[in-house]
C-alpha cells in the first residue's frame, strides 16, 4: 500500500511534544516534536499539523497534514531523512483540480526522481540536485526548517542550499532551486507564562527558475528555538514593505508582536 500510510507506534511523548500523536504503528519510534503551524489570514490561510519522529533505524521523518482555511484542500505528506537529516525520500497525497494525486520523490545519486500518479498514466521527471539536496512539497512549511540543521554555525555567513520538489495542490515542479540563507540574529521573546524563549532568526532568498526562462524570487524569514523546533515564518516578494504571509506555531501567538512588530 502507499508508503505514506505505513505508520509508527509512538511511545510516551517527551517534553517537547505539544500535540497528540497523528500516527501509530511500529514500536521503537519516538516523537521529538509536534504542533500546528497556522497561517491565519490571506489567500494562503491554512493549518499544518506536524510531527517530528525519530525512527527505530536512527533516521527521522516529518509527518504533516495541511488543511486550507476555506476547505478547498486537505493534503498529507511524509518527509524521510537519514540520521544526519539528509533527505532520502518524500511521499504525499494531494489534489489537482479536485482529483487526488499521489506524489513520490526519491533521492538518487546527483538527482531526485519525481513521480506523480493520478487518474491517467503516471508522470516521471528528474531534477538534478547535487551534491546535497533538500526536498519539498508545497505548501508544506516544515521542510524549510530542516535547513537550520545543516547550517554551519562555525562558518557563519551566507550559505547555499539546493532544493527539489513538487506541489501538492497544483501540477508544478520545483527544480534547480537555489536558496541563500544567513543567520540574522538570535532574538529572545517573553512567553505568557513568564519564561523566556531564545530563538534563531534566519533570512533567506529563494530563486526558482520558471519555464519561460524568468526567475521567481521570494524572501523568507524563519524563527526556530535553539533545538531547531519551528516557531514562525514569513514570506514576501523581495524588497516588499508588506508584512507578507506569516505562519505562527499555535500556542506561541504572543511571540509574533515581539519578532514582527506592526
Amino acid at each position: 500500500m502507499f508508503r505514506l500510510l505505513a505508520v509508527f507506534a509512538l511511545v510516551a511523548l517527551p517534553v517537547h511534544a505539544t500535540e497528540p500523536s497523528l500516527y501509530s504503528g511500529v514500536v521503537g519510534a519516538s516523537v521529538l516534536d509536534s504542533g500546528v503551524m497556522v497561517v491565519a489570514s490571506g489567500p494562503n490561510a491554512r493549518e499544518e499539523t506536524f510531527e517530528y519522529v525519530k525512527r527505530p533505524d536512527g533516521g527521522y521523518s516529518i509527518l504533516n497534514t495541511i488543511t486550507a482555511a476555506n476547505g478547498s484542500y486537505r493534503v498529507n505528506g511524509r518527509f524521510d531523512y537519514d540520521a544526519q537529516w539528509n533527505a532520502t525520500s518524500v511521499h504525499g497525497i494531494g489534489v489537482y483540480n479536485g482529483e487526488p494525486v499521489v506524489i513520490a520523490l526519491q533521492r538518487e545519486p546527483r538527482r531526485v526522481a519525481v513521480t506523480v500518479t493520478g487518474k491517467g498514466k503516471p508522470t516521471r521527471s528528474i531534477s538534478v540536485c547535487d551534491p546535497t539536496c533538500l526536498i519539498d512539497m508545497a505548501p508544506s512549511a516544515n521542510p524549510m526548517f530542516v535547513m537550520t540543521r545543516h547550517y554551519d554555525f562555525a562558518a557563519a555567513g551566507e550559505q547555499e542550499f539546493l532544493w527539489a520538489g513538487q506541489d501538492l495542490i497544483r501540477p508544478q515542479a520545483l527544480t534547480d532551486d537555489h536558496v541563500f540563507i544567513v543567520l540574522k540574529d538570535e532574538p529572545k521573546a517573553k512567553r505568557n507564562d513568564g519564561s523566556e524563549l531564545k530563538m534563531r532568526h534566519f533570512f533567506f532568498l529563494e530563486n526558482i527558475p520558471q519555464p519561460n526562462g524568468q526567475m521567481f524570487r521570494l524572501e523568507f524569514d524563519i524563527w526556530t528555538d535553539l533545538e531547531h523546533r519551528p516557531i514562525a515564518f514569513r514570506v514576501r516578494p523581495p524588497g516588499s514593505a508588506a508584512v507578507g504571509t506569516v505562519g505562527m506555531r499555535k500556542g506561541f501567538e504572543e511571540v509574533r508582536a515581539q519578532i514582527l512588530p506592526d
